[in-house]
């Protein structure tokens, strides 16, 4: 092993198993991630509200948080999905993914 398979050794051992456990796993990062998110976007809003103090352009700021509120819309959107998906009988993960998987083209902006 290199040292990048030893350093995600520990990562993948705390991994869910079942099925309801890897819905509620899922669940729980999207929520982590639209907390950032969310942050992220308060941070853009303020800071272009006052961006002529800041020095800096609405354009640059508009470059640097690159699509934040489609991000956010879209992870909103996955997050209700998953959430309708963890209270069903047979959750069918794969459809939601397929469902939402072309609004993921707003990343490549990143690429």
């Amino acid at each position: 092993q290199n040292d990048d398979e030893n350093e995600l050794d520990g990562y993948f051992a705390d991994l869910p198993e079942g099925r309801e456990d890897i819905i509620r796993y899922i669940i729980h990062n999207e929520a982590e991630y639209i907390y950032l998110l969310t942050q992220t976007e308060g941070y853009y809003n303020a800071m272009n509200e006052h961006a002529s103090d800041l020095f800096i352009t609405n354009e640059k700021l508009d470059f640097i948080f690159s699509n934040v509120h489609e991000i956010l819309t879209l992870h909103k959107q996955f997050n209700k999905s998953l959430r309708e998906a963890e209270h069903s009988d047979d959750p069918e993960l794969g459809e939601i993914y397929s469902k939402i998987i072309g609004s993921f083209t707003i990343y490549e902006t990143f690429v």
